[in-house]
């Protein structure tokens, strides 16, 4: 008899391939898996079919340069490289070391985080 399960599962270090999913998702998802992340697996059977992230993830900010003073015309943005390697446009206030969200569906910034 087979069947579908659904399971939250918890990552508690980050890794390039966590689970033999479908090679289009486990691409577009991996990169926003990190430590302690909830995200739903479907399952059939013992195999895992699909991940579902959250809407919205953490990162912090690793490298970013400053902004630059006067620069202050809405929707300037600049570089940044996350704690994961990814390359995103972030608001010019945001700094090194700082938290951002980011949206796991379109890869983009969306806000500061607290």
């Amino acid at each position: 008899m087979r069947f579908v399960a659904l399971a939250k599962v918890l990552f508690m270090k980050i890794l390039p391939v966590l689970l033999p999913v479908d090679k289009v998702n486990a691409v577009l998802t991996v990169e926003y898996i990190i430590t302690e992340l909830f995200v739903n697996v479907l399952f059939w059977d013992d195999k895992p079919l699909s991940l579902e992230l959250p809407p919205k993830v953490t990162l912090v900010v690793r490298e970013t340069d400053p902004g630059v003073k006067g620069n202050s015309a809405s929707n300037v943005y600049k570089s940044a490289t996350l704690e994961n390697d990814l390359r995103v446009r972030v608001a010019l206030f945001v700094n090194k070391g700082q938290k951002i969200r980011v949206d796991t569906r379109t890869g983009e910034y969306v806000e500061k985080a607290n």
